[in-house]
């Protein structure tokens, strides 16, 4: 990858997101459906700054939540990256999952009214945080809170299915070559680029969220690359032969 190329980063400043060069919509974030029912034209801006938290700051390895803790939001990705894992007293804390821009956080705990999971910051971030609570409480329209919040959950079980069904995978290098596909698919999905792209887990975590050995992920990356499908310089990463790339992760099924 060209150093000097440098990939967009997701803010969200009120009705419009953008990220360097390509411009991304509020569209294409999983909180548009309740973000949508915060009208900054009409609503007090003191109580729309009650319900929705933008564009706040986040240092690498920071916690947004923990496991158990009580549900108070939902957050979605405007630039960075986040892991989610499952902390162990006995092992390694189990990785889950991994958060792109305009994807969502914590959504999970709505049901239990607790977070199931832990969310922490893979590099420095941007987020925004919606607090469901509050806009139950300032909105008077419920049924269009409830209409939202199916909408959104809609949505996220779609994506968490596709994502299951494409990690699965017999082979390890399937596996590998299915995870960056996904990477870029979602990337796409965003208004990003999907073949050039920089990888903000480190291989330790790659490998513990494929259940392969950092080492494995080393080596699988050094073939995809001799084989001239993709070419990696530490974490930026480029696609070169999406094709091959989508064959060799079939092959592993």
């Amino acid at each position: 990858m060209n150093s000097q190329t440098k990939q967009p980063t997701l803010f969200c400043e009120m009705s419009q997101c953008w990220g360097g060069d390509a411009a991304v919509e509020c569209s294409s974030c999983g909180l548009d459906p309740l973000c949508a029912l915060v009208d900054y034209g009409t609503n007090d801006s003191v109580a729309v700054d009650e319900i929705l938290l933008a564009n706040r700051a986040v240092a690498k390895g920071e916690t947004l939540f923990r496991v158990g803790m009580p549900f108070f939001s939902i957050f979605s990705v405007k630039s960075g990256a986040f892991k989610t894992l499952l902390p162990s007293s006995h092992s390694a804390d189990q990785i889950i999952g991994f958060h792109l821009p305009g994807e969502l956080m914590g959504v999970e705990g709505i049901a239990q009214a607790r977070y199931p999971f832990t969310v922490r910051a893979l590099e420095v971030s941007h987020i925004c945080e919606l607090r469901l609570d509050r806009l139950n409480a300032l909105l008077d329209d419920k049924e269009r809170v409830q209409q939202a919040i199916i909408s959104m959950l809609s949505g996220e079980v779609a994506f968490q299915y596709s994502l299951t069904a494409e990690l699965i995978r017999q082979s390890a290098e399937g596996r590998v070559a299915a995870f960056l596909l996904n990477l870029s698919r979602r990337l796409v999905g965003r208004g990003f680029s999907g073949s050039e792209f920089n990888l903000p887990m480190s291989r330790v975590d790659i490998g513990n969220f494929l259940g392969l050995a950092p080492e494995t992920i080393t080596r699988f990356l050094k073939s995809l690359e001799r084989k001239g499908l993709i070419e990696i310089r530490r974490k930026s990463l480029k696609i070169l032969d999406e094709g091959g790339v989508a064959a060799l992760a079939e092959a592993g099924e």
